[in-house]
Order: C-alpha cells, then sequence, then structure tokens
C-alpha cells in the first residue's frame, strides 16, 4: 500500500517529461524523423499520436460525459469533411499515393489526434509549462537558425543534424526547397524551410513570447530572415491586429515602424538579388502563384486530385470544389470565432486568425508540422478557461523566471480536471 502513491506520483512525473519532450519535439525539432518510402514520419508527430491515444483512454474511462460541446461540433465537421473526401477519390481518384496520404492526414487524421494529443498535454503539463516547453523549444529554432544561416550565406554550406533538423540524412537537400533568394539562403532553422518556418513562428511565437521581451525579438528576428513577403505581411497584420484588440497605441506605434522597417529591408534583398523594388515586393503575380492557379483551373475537370496550390483556399477548390472549400474553411475559421477569453486565448485566436490571412498565399498547409502547431494553438483558444488562465504580466513573466527550475513536487488538483504542477 505504501508502494502505491509512489507509483502514482512516478507515473505523473512519466506524463509531465513525456509531454514536455513531445512538445519540445514538435516546435523545437519538428523535422526529426525518417521517411517511410516518400512519407515522411516525425518523431513529434509520433509522439503526438501516443498523447492522443492517452487523451481517448482518459476519456473513455474518466470525463466521457464531459466534452465540451465545441469539440462535439468540430468533431462533426471533421466526419462530414471525411465523408466528401471518401466520395471525391472514390469518383476522381487521387493524383498518387503520396497526393492520398497527403491530403488525408492533413485534413482529417492530425486534426483530430492534434486535438485529442494537445488536450492531453495542458491537462498534463498545466499552461504554465505548457509555455515553459515552448520557450524551450524556442531557443534551437533560434540558434540553429542564426547559425546555420550565417554559415551558409558565407560559405555556402549546408550545416545541420541529420534525423533531427532534417527529415533523414540529406542535408544538401535543404539549398533546393526553394530556400534561394539569388545567392543568399533564407533563413530555415530546424524547419528546413524559410516559408514553412515563418508562417508556423506565426502561430506558436506569439504565445511563446508572451511577457518576453527576448522572446519576442528572437522569434520576430526568424520571421524577418525569412525572406518571405507572405510572412512579413503576416508579421504585420499580427502586429496591428493585437494592437487593436490590446488598445494599444505603443503597439500601434509599433507596428507602423514595422512597415518601414520591412520596406527598407524588402528593398536592400531586392537589390542585393538584382530584383526591381516595387516587382519584389508588390509581385501582382505572387511569385507564380496566380498563374499557377489559372492553369489548374483550365485543367480542373480532366485531373485527378491533388493538393495543387500554396494557398489553402485555392487548393481546397481545385481539390473538392465548392462543397470541399466551404467545410475546410469552415473547420479552420471555427476555433477563431469558437475559441475563449482568457489573455492566452486571444493571443492563440490572433495567431490562427493571421495565419488563416496568409494561408490565402501561402499556408504550407499540408506540409510538417503546420496541422500539428495549427491544431495545437487551435485546443489552446478552445479548451475551457480556467485551463489556460494567466492573468497577469507578472505571473507570465514568473513563468519565464522558474523555467529552469527543478519538478519536485507533483500533485492532483480535483477541483481543476488538470495535473498541477509546481516546482
Amino acid at each position: 500500500m505504501k508502494d502505491q502513491p509512489r507509483r502514482r506520483s512516478l507515473s505523473r512525473q512519466f506524463a509531465w517529461c513525456s509531454a514536455m519532450l513531445t512538445l519540445v519535439c514538435m516546435f523545437g525539432f519538428p523535422k526529426a524523423g525518417v521517411y517511410l518510402g516518400t512519407i515522411p514520419l516525425t518523431l513529434g508527430y509520433a509522439l503526438l499520436g501516443i498523447m492522443a491515444g492517452a487523451e481517448l483512454v482518459f476519456l473513455a474511462t474518466n470525463r466521457i460525459g464531459r466534452i465540451e460541446r465545441s469539440y462535439v461540433w468540430l468533431t462533426l465537421l471533421i466526419f462530414t469533411l471525411g465523408l466528401v473526401e471518401m466520395f471525391s477519390f472514390s469518383i476522381y481518384g487521387s493524383i498518387s499515393t503520396g497526393a492520398l496520404v497527403s491530403i488525408v492526414v492533413s485534413t482529417l487524421v492530425v486534426p483530430f489526434v492534434a486535438v485529442l494529443g494537445s488536450r492531453w498535454m495542458i491537462r498534463v503539463l498545466g499552461i504554465s509549462d505548457v509555455l515553459r516547453a515552448l520557450r524551450w523549444a524556442l531557443v534551437p529554432v533560434f540558434i540553429y537558425g542564426i547559425f546555420s544561416f550565417a554559415v551558409y550565406n558565407t560559405t555556402g554550406k549546408v550545416v545541420g543534424i541529420p534525423f533531427l533538423t532534417t527529415t533523414g540524412n540529406d542535408l544538401s537537400l535543404i539549398a533546393t526547397r526553394h530556400n534561394l533568394r539569388g545567392p543568399f539562403i533564407k533563413m530555415f532553422s530546424t524547419y528546413n524551410n524559410g516559408n514553412i518556418l515563418g508562417v508556423n513562428l506565426l502561430l506558436w511565437g506569439p504565445i511563446a513570447a508572451l511577457a518576453s521581451a527576448p522572446l519576442a525579438f528572437s522569434y520576430r528576428t526568424l520571421c524577418v530572415l525569412t525572406l518571405s513577403r507572405s510572412v512579413w505581411v503576416g508579421l504585420l497584420v499580427l502586429e496591428f491586429v493585437t494592437a487593436i484588440v490590446n488598445q494599444s497605441m505603443f503597439k500601434l506605434f509599433r507596428a507602423l515602424v514595422g512597415i518601414f522597417i520591412l520596406l527598407a529591408i524588402g528593398i536592400l534583398a531586392s537589390w542585393v538579388i538584382g530584383r526591381d523594388p516595387f516587382q519584389f515586393l508588390f509581385d501582382r503575380n505572387l511569385g507564380g502563384r496566380v498563374a499557377n492557379l489559372q492553369d489548374a483551373l483550365e485543367v480542373i475537370s480532366t485531373q485527378r486530385i491533388a493538393w495543387r496550390n500554396e494557398s489553402v483556399y485555392a487548393a481546397s477548390y481545385l481539390a473538392f470544389g465548392p462543397v470541399g472549400l466551404f467545410l475546410i474553411s469552415t473547420i479552420w475559421w471555427f476555433p477563431v470565432f469558437a475559441g475563449g477569453r482568457a489573455p492566452i486565448q486571444q493571443t492563440a485566436r490572433i495567431a490562427l486568425f493571421v495565419y488563416l490571412i496568409i494561408a490565402a498565399a501561402e499556408g504550407a498547409f499540408t506540409l510538417v508540422p503546420t496541422q500539428g502547431i495549427y491544431w495545437f494553438v487551435a485546443t489552446i483558444a478552445l479548451c475551457p478557461e480556467d485551463w489556460v488562465r494567466v492573468d497577469t504580466k507578472d505571473e507570465a513573466e514568473e513563468i519565464t523566471d522558474k523555467s529552469t527550475e527543478p519538478i519536485t513536487n507533483i500533485s492532483l488538483d480535483k477541483t481543476n480536471p488538470q495535473l498541477a504542477l509546481s516546482p
């Protein structure tokens, strides 16, 4: 009998360590993994699947009668989308097995698994340790990102650790993944691609940087160095929307200053790579995306299903028609409108809103780890407010101050449906 409390304590510590490891892998090393044929299997997604299984067991044995209504609606919408996709693939087929797997995983499997796994991790860790994990994850993203960016742009060599900073062991592929701007390479960090890094940082960077000026500077710097016009627009939209929601004149002024800084960087970058600044910054063809969409529309009735455009909305329409576009738009916008009002939930909803705006041009939708990260942030927005309440700046700063302290006491708070973890 005396061993039972100790066993419970060990199991809770194991759950805490597993959740922290999952978050650090998902956000800090999202490409760590291997290829199964042409299909990537990353460590972060594998661990997320295990967390989702744990949440299913928890719901089945503890709280099956108290699932929040928002998750029920979300599940019904995803199920309906699954039916539409099943009928579409059965009638039109897919361009390849890889394309079919990529679409189904991104639109059906990952949203469902990520929401379940994210609920488990938030319950096990509590929001304080979730923020701590995100801040830990931002450290390697920033350090490796700056280092690899500097090394390539001075020596032309790609540095990295196979199976950790890349999926598989071929580091040379990084330079061919649309990362080059003339003689320079975009900031790609552990995400292997500048656009993927940028759109994902716009999702989780604002949450990780809550009440931390150094971390806010870090993720903004990485976004700027992606040299991605879509990411730059997203960063400006993020600043403006945050300023308006918070009714902060200082943040509004900072957003205006940011416009001039990004314009200056854009002009300098276009001059360095030999492009006309106006054409580079205000490309009406959106880097070839408009032409690609026009070509796809001309042959839509004769083509097998694939995710044919970088625009989420255009690709949804091309793949599944107006019904698919409506369902995908409804599902992905749902957390923005149905999310809670706690401070961190407002930040999460703003980040989701910004992603869905820039997704009209560049969403990295089917690329790892975008959907896993999107639905983790969406889960923060949708979960009960008492799970995620960090009410004051002082409390948020305390999370940063204690981020290196060891966990010595773990207890179950019966008044709150999550594990309370205290240093």
